[in-house]
C-alpha cells in the first residue's frame, strides 16, 4: 500500500487495458499466450472509463486515499466537473469563433487548421497552447491587413 503523504498528488500511469471488446477472439488469445511466455499476470482490478460519469470521482477517492485529505462529496465533484465541462464548452466556441475568422482572412479553409480543430476537439487543453499560437499569428495578420486597408484608403483619398 501507499504511504500517505503531503506531497501534491500526481495521477499516474500504472497499468495497459485493453477492452476485451476491440478484440477478436484470436487477437485474444494470442496476447494472453504472450503476457504468459513473457510471463507477465494479470490482475483484477476495476476500470472506470474516461467518459463514464463517476471517473472523477473515482480519482478523487483515489487522491483522498493517497493523500489522507477528505473525500470530497459528490456535490462538490459535481460543481468541479461542471466547471471544467464549461470551460471546454467555452474553448470550443472560441475555437469556432477562430475557425470563422481564420476562414474569412484566408479565403477559405485551411488544412493545418483543419487538423489542429480536430485535435482541439479530442483534447481541448491539450491544444491550448497551438491554438492560442494561431490565433495570435491571425490577429497579427488582421492587424497588418487593417494597417495594410488604412494605407490604401489614405493613399487614393491623395
Amino acid at each position: 500500500m501507499t504511504d500517505i503523504t503531503d506531497a501534491e498528488f500526481q495521477r499516474e500511469e500504472r497499468y495497459i487495458v485493453v477492452k476485451r471488446k476491440h478484440l477478436v477472439p484470436e487477437i485474444e488469445r494470442q496476447l494472453r499466450n504472450f503476457l504468459a511466455q513473457c510471463c507477465v499476470g494479470t490482475v483484477e482490478c476495476v476500470v472506470v472509463e474516461s467518459d463514464w460519469p463517476e471517473y472523477e470521482q473515482v480519482w478523487a477517492m483515489i487522491e483522498a486515499r493517497c493523500t489522507g485529505k477528505p473525500l470530497p462529496t459528490v456535490t462538490a465533484l459535481q460543481a468541479q466537473l461542471a466547471e471544467r465541462d464549461a470551460e471546454i464548452e467555452r474553448l470550443r466556441n472560441y475555437a469556432r469563433e477562430v475557425s470563422i475568422a481564420f476562414t474569412a482572412v484566408s479565403g477559405g479553409g485551411s488544412e493545418m487548421f483543419t487538423r489542429i480543430g480536430d485535435d482541439f476537439y479530442a483534447d481541448p487543453k491539450a491544444c491550448r497552447g497551438r491554438v492560442e499560437s494561431k490565433i495570435a499569428a491571425i490577429r497579427r495578420h488582421l492587424s497588418r491587413s487593417a494597417t495594410d486597408t488604412l494605407t490604401l484608403q489614405e493613399s487614393s483619398d491623395d
